[in-house]
């Protein structure tokens, strides 16, 4: 597969995501979202399609999976990606995802982006992506903040709304994946 159509993948989860599994309510009623239900539920839904949809069954989906282990980690990749789409012990790495609450500290979501940047450039991670969750206000805010950094142009980045659902994309194609 190509790395737009494990792209389609990730889309696809988010679309299908459900809000009762990751909103929360505090006594007054006041919704909080956490990154932990909201990465759980992505997990489930993009498990679900990625055997649904893959042919190659030897595809796995890991959450926060160290690979430390291994001997060709490299230094700049220390801290453990969310998720990875990948063949373990094999050199068929096809997607890296970091999910952020756009809420979280600029400098955060800063070390995701080169957390994925090295992922793509070291370990041959084919769809790098970020995926800031939040309200309107704050994705449009992280998103504008983001569309200013050109470490940002070596990945995909989304930006789902946790009111409505609704995805945006920031990116279409990073710059280093284009054909020339």
């Amino acid at each position: 597969m190509r790395d737009e159509e494990y792209l389609e993948l990730i889309l696809a989860a988010l679309r299908r995501m459900e809000r009762k599994y990751y909103t929360l309510r505090d006594k007054t009623g006041k919704v909080k979202y956490q990154e932990r239900p909201i990465a759980y539920e992505f997990y489930h839904q993009l498990r679900q399609i990625l055997e649904e949809m893959t042919r190659e069954k030897e595809i796995v989906l890991h959450g926060e999976f160290d690979k430390r282990f291994q001997h060709y980690y490299p230094d700049c990749a220390r801290k453990m990606p969310d998720f990875l789409i990948h063949v373990p012990g094999k050199p068929r790495n096809y997607a890296v995802i970091e999910l952020k609450l756009a809420s979280r500290s600029f400098k955060d979501i800063l070390k995701d982006i080169e957390k994925l940047k090295c992922f793509r450039e070291k370990l041959g991670y084919i769809t790098p992506v970020l995926i800031l969750f939040g309200n309107k206000k704050n994705l449009e805010s992280r998103l504008n903040k983001i569309r200013e950094i050109s470490e940002s142009k070596s990945i995909y980045i989304l930006g789902y709304n946790l009111n409505d659902g609704s995805i945006v994309q920031l990116t279409s194609k990073p710059e280093q994946l284009r054909e020339t």
